[in-house]
Order: structure tokens, then sequence, then C-alpha cells
């Protein structure tokens, strides 16, 4: 047997062990030196092996003795371990016998000293044997480490592998991986007869997809195996070159500032008065605060036959405008977002017709005059703010598609309210549209805007043109739908771009995005959706949960790269699905930490060219990791990278799939210093993230547990 002979080999060549009492390895006892028979014992070998499979190992034993000894002499052994099973073939009358050693799988395996003893009744003799015990062929098989992370551009990650055999194995091992998804493959070093291998895992021309995947190695020597399992994480891959990339932004600029919005309502609007500080909300760096007062704070209450002093009350406007105005660049943009509700019908539409659109235009003249040229009089009583700044920014309408107006109307009322303010006051600047983008509403409004002035089209003063980004206005919306979202939103700012191009003095007007959030539903008066008004509303809380930490900084990416220009959040106070901050107790939430940090890291001053967009590439197929780059003017590059992977397609408010991401920035130069914040659901809502010190590398490594971003700024 094969095992057999490499026992023996191990232990030793044949030996000969011949005795009789007194010789060396032997020993003879008798029961009375005057009646005893001497006897002696001689093995054949002096090394036994006894394999697991069972089949016997034989000794042969002589006996040596006086012709006339006649006794029966019997073989026993003694310190034969558990699991080695012992029979024999006695000499009894004759001078041969046989011990045959039988091992199993249970033995343990090791060398063992065994005494023979032969005995007559009246004499006996012994010698002792090593009794090789062979164990079933085992062996162990340990990676050095249990994870190791394979980049998507092919650059290998290599693991050790350690072997441990069983007792006098010396059989050629061979290791196999399972489990491979497409895209990756192992590099095996064979261990061969020796103890130690390794393995490399590199992704091919087309890399695996991002993830974490349980590769199983197993090993074999032909009878026995061993199994482990390493987790082998395909990262990411995102290339920064030092090229700026005149493809996307503003001809490669990033023009995009963030601000965030008011509407003063009879829920809302004691905001400030519950909280007047603005330290908060000045914290934000918000340029032109939007202001949007719907029903229950319009200004213009009644119009009398005869004027009445009690027709108009800027007292609940004022109580959200007046904090407003005394904050940040102290230059908000005011809305007028409806007409006075005696303009209105029943639902709350503006009735169209010449004598409403004069009244409207009416209405908007005293309010440019109420915050800019001193106030009007009305009813023998004047009304002017109480405040120094005033309002240079004005978006006339709000949502004309949702709000009963045709774009011929919206044009109409657009072309009559704004000559008429500017002859309040020349120095204003107005916001067009403001939009309700949704299932290509951009095309049904736009192309008339943009027709010749002479034809239909804008006629009067356009500093900006508007639209709404909403996700959704269902809570069952899928988190992987939410995202999916932003790839239309930034193709419909494209359009807006292209449309205005088609008229030399709209050409340059900036696309403005002054309502964003993640969900447009809201509650009405009866507690059931707006959007489907056959269910009970129920809060939408990816608007301030982990999930916003990826989706505001994908929109914020997505809509500068399409060439927007502003970015607002709606609302700055609200509930779980609006808010920076909670309209109950100003607690700020992670949309507020998002909004503070976007700004910080990509700031614009609404003024100047911007910083450079740089041209970045990704290894992933199908991305589920965003990447902004740009270089400031200070020749610092600010970076943000997104994970915005969904674990699951049903995942509603879901946490994230993990990934892992390697930004190179070796193409950029030499850096002195760099910072860091990480946004995710961990993120404190109290305190937000820290900012925090790391050494500049070439390579940057990012890991994701879930949805989430991270911002980097690399000084030089």
């Amino acid at each position: 047997m094969l095992i057999y002979r490499r026992v023996i080999a191990l232990f030793g060549a044949l030996a000969i062990m011949g005795a009789f009492a007194g010789c060396s390895g032997a020993s003879s006892t008798g029961a009375g030196s005057q009646s005893a028979s001497p006897i002696g014992v001689a093995l054949a070998i002096s090394t036994v092996a006894a394999t697991p499979d069972g089949v016997p190992a034989s000794l042969g034993v002589e006996i040596n003795r006086y012709v006339t000894d006649t006794n029966s002499v019997t073989l026993t052994a003694t310190g034969v371990p558990a699991g080695v099973t012992v029979s024999y073939v006695q000499p009894l009358f004759g001078n041969s016998g046989t011990v045959n050693f039988a091992g199993s799988p249970t033995a343990v395996s090791g060398l063992y000293t065994v005494t023979i003893t032969a005995t007559d009744g009246t004499a006996s003799a012994t010698a002792t044997i090593s009794l090789a015990v062979a164990a079933a062929d085992a062996i162990t098989m340990t990676p050095a480490n249990t994870t190791v992370t394979a980049e998507q551009n092919a650059t290998p990650a290599s693991d050790s592998l350690s072997f441990t055999r069983s007792y006098g194995n010396i059989k050629a091992i061979t290791v196999t991986a399972s489990g491979l998804p497409t895209g990756l493959t192992a590099i095996i070093i064979q261990p061969g007869i020796g103890n130690s291998g390794a393995v490399s895992f590199a992704t091919s021309s087309t890399p695996a997809v991002p993830g974490t995947y349980t590769v199983t190695l197993t090993a074999s020597d032909g009878t026995a195996t061993s199994v482990a399992s390493v987790a082998v994480t395909v990262g990411i891959v995102l290339t920064v070159a030092n090229t700026n990339d005149t493809t996307i932004g503003i001809s490669g600029k990033l023009q995009q500032f963030m601000s965030t919005g008011f509407e003063p309502d009879t829920t809302n609007n004691p905001f400030f008065i519950n909280f007047p500080s603005t330290t908060d909300l000045a914290a934000l760096n918000p340029l032109h605060l939007r202001l949007q007062p719907i029903q229950g704070t319009l200004p213009w209450l009644t119009n009398s036959s005869t004027p009445q002093a009690s027709d108009w009350s800027f007292t609940l406007l004022d109580q959200t405008a007046q904090p407003v105005l005394a904050t940040g660049d102290n230059s908000p943009m005011l809305q007028i977002a409806a007409a006075p509700g005696f303009l209105n019908d029943s639902s709350g539409h503006f009735i169209f017709n010449t004598a409403n659109l004069q009244l409207l235009t009416t209405y908007a003249q005293n309010l440019v005059r109420y915050y800019n040229t001193g106030g009007f009089t009305w009813g023998g009583k004047t009304f002017q703010s109480s405040s120094s700044h005033h309002i240079t920014w004005w978006a006339i309408f709000n949502e004309p598609n949702l709000n009963n107006l045709t774009a011929a109307q919206y044009v109409q009322l657009y072309n009559t309210l704004v000559p008429a303010m500017l002859s309040v006051d020349p120095t204003l600047k107005f916001v067009a549209l403001e939009l309700s983008d949704y299932s290509g509403q951009p095309a049904l409004y736009v192309p008339t805007l943009v027709l010749p002035a002479a034809s239909g089209g804008l006629a009067a003063q356009v500093n900006a043109i508007a639209t709404h980004f909403y996700s959704t206005c269902y809570q069952t919306t899928t988190d992987a739908s939410l995202f999916s979202s932003l790839t239309q939103f930034a193709a419909d700012i494209t359009y807006f771009r292209t449309q205005l191009a088609t008229r030399s003095d709209l050409a340059n007007v900036p696309v403005w995005v002054t309502e964003n959030n993640v969900n447009s539903d809201y509650g009405m008066s009866n507690g059931y959706s707006s959007c489907t008004p056959t269910k009970l509303f129920v809060l939408d809380v990816r608007g301030t949960s982990g999930f916003f930490t990826a989706w505001r900084p994908l929109t914020f990416s997505r809509f500068a790269k399409a060439g927007n220009h502003a970015l607002y959040h709606f609302l700055y106070s609200g509930n779980a699905q609006y808010g920076e901050v909670a309209t109950s107790t100003a607690a700020k939430t992670l949309s507020y930490w998002t909004d503070f940090w976007l700004q910080r890291t990509f700031p614009w001053d609404g003024v100047s060219s911007g910083a450079s967009l740089l041209k970045t590439t990704t290894t992933e197929a199908t991305p589920s990791v965003d990447i902004l780059a740009a270089r400031n003017a200070d020749n610092s590059v600010s970076l943000m990278v997104t994970n915005y992977a969904v674990a699951s397609s049903t995942d509603n408010n879901g946490t994230g799939a993990a990934r892992t991401v390697f930004v190179d920035v070796s193409a950029l130069g030499t850096f002195t210093s760099a910072t860091q914040v990480t946004l995710n659901a961990s993120t404190s809502v109290a305190n937000g993230p820290l900012s925090t010190a790391l050494a500049p590398t070439t390579v940057l490594p990012v890991s994701f547990s879930g949805y989430g971003s991270v911002l980097y700024v690399l000084k030089p």
C-alpha cells in the first residue's frame, strides 16, 4: 500500500529483532527457575504502519525456545491507541505468529510504542515496536485575508494561502475558485506538495458589477478537501483628469448657486414669530431667498368699490418677508404666486380676462411700491415696508400649467405685468414661468414663450426662466425610480437652454430650478393626498432621511453639469418631507446639512465665471456612483462622490447598497492639505458632519455602507 510504504519510509528501515532472554529488545521471565523453559521473541520489523482504510498491517513474530518446550505460546500487544484494532495469528505450539494492526478514520495520527508479549504459561518475553498511525488524509486551507478588494481597472487583489496537512500527507494540493461573477477572474498559484500558495482576483476588460461577492476556494489533494470563503469587493475607479470639460456646465464652468425658500400661509407663517433667530438660515449662505406667499398671506384682501384702508394688510406676509429681507444677501426673490382671492374662481384659479388682468397689474405695482419706492396710499392709509432693503428679483406667477393658464395666456400675463412693474422701479429683475415640470410639460409651454416677440412670445424683460423639479408625487415610488428621474430633469434643463437659444435676446437667460425636493405631494384640508385624493396623505420622509444625502448631491451634480444656474430647496421650514428645519422646533434635518455642505464645497456668487468643471471617467458600465470635480480660482479642487446604489429595486427609503470607490486624482498635481466631509444616514442632525483633515494622496479611497456622499477640498 502507498500509505504503508510512506510511513515506513518516514520511520526507518527494516530491523530484525531476535532475542532469547537477555538479548537487546527482549526479556524473559519464568514462573520458577528450575521448571521454566526460557523463550525469546524476534520481530520481523521495527515499525508498523496502521492506515485509516482498515487494511491490516502485519507484524511477523518468531518464537525462540528449546525444542523440549512444547507449551502453547500466546501473543498480546499493549499500548495500542484507540481506533486501532489488533488481531492475531497465534504461534500456539509452533514458533511463528502474526500480529495485525488495522487503523481507522477515528484513530489519532502519531507514532506510538507498542509492546509485544509472548507467553507459554510459564515463561514470557517482550519486544517493542513503533506503531505509526496515519490519520485519514486531511488538509486545511487558510487565506491570509477573508476580505479583499479588486479595483474595476484590473488592478489585482492578492491573498496568500497557507495549508496544514494530516500526518504524513505529501500529496499535491490543487486549489480552484467558484462563485466568481462575470467579469472577475481568479489567478491561483498552486501549493503543489508545499504548504503555501496564493490567489489574485482581477477584473476583466468588461469588469464585474461593483459589490461584494463570496468566492469559494476549494483545495483538494485527490482525497481530502478544504473549503474557505473570501469576500471579494469589486471597487469602482473614478478618474479625474486635469482637463476642463467644456461639454458640461456653462461652457465648462460650474455656475449654480444654492438657496431655499418660504411659502407664507396661514399654517407655516408664524415660524419667525416662534423662532426669530435667522442664524441657521444665514449659515446656508443662500442667494435670493425665495418668498412665495399664497392664500392667507396675500396682502390685497378685498377690492372695495370705494378703496378702504382695510382692503390691504401686509401683517401676515411681513412676518416672513421682513426677517428674510434682513438675512443673507438681503436680496430675496418675491414670487407673485397667485392673484388675490377675489380674482379667482372657486378652485383658486385666476379668472383670466382683461379686467382681472388689469387688477392683477395694480396688485403687482403696489407690491413694488410697498417694498421699493416708499409705499402707496390706499383708502387714506400709506402702506410701506419697514426694511431698508428692497426686493429686486420678482417671479411672475406660479406653475401656470397647474393653475389653469395656457402658454399663450401666461405670455400675455407676463408681458402685461413686467412693463407695469418696471414703470414703478426700473431696477427690477424678473423670473419667468416657474413651470411644474412633469410628463413632457416643458415641450408644451416653452416653445410658445420663445416665439418671436411680435409673434406671441415673451416681449418683456426676462432675467431668468424657472422650473420646478420633484422626483415623484407618490409615496410608493421606489428609490431607484427617484434617482432615475434626475436623468430626465437634467435633459429638461438642456431643453430649456436649447429653446432659449433660438432667440438671440434670450440665449443667455439662465435656467433656475426654484423648487426642488423628493416628493411634491401634500395633505389637503381633509387629510387626503393631493395627488391621490382617494388615499390619506402619508409623509415621504425621504426628504430628510439618509436617502436625501445621496439624492440632493446627485441632483446638484446632474443639474450643474446640465448648465443649471440656481437650485432652490423647497422648503426651509417644513415637515419631515420638506423642511431643512422642522416648523415646530426649528431643529435641523439631514437636508439642512446636505445643502449646507454643498454650498460650501461648490460655492458660486451668482456673478463670477465660476469654477472649472473637470473631466471625469468611471469604470462602471451602468453608474451607481457619481463624481463632480471642479478646480476653483485659487487652484484648489472640490470633489464630491455620491453613492446612489440601491440594495433592491423595490426599496422605498432603503439604506442603499455598499460601494467601495477609488478616486484617482494623480493627474491634478500636488496638494498640501485636504478636508473631507461625509454625509449619510449616520450624520448627526443636531451638529452636522465634521470636516476632517486628511493627508492628500494620489488615490482617495472611499467606502460607503449605503446611500451617502463624501465631499473633498484639495488645497495646493
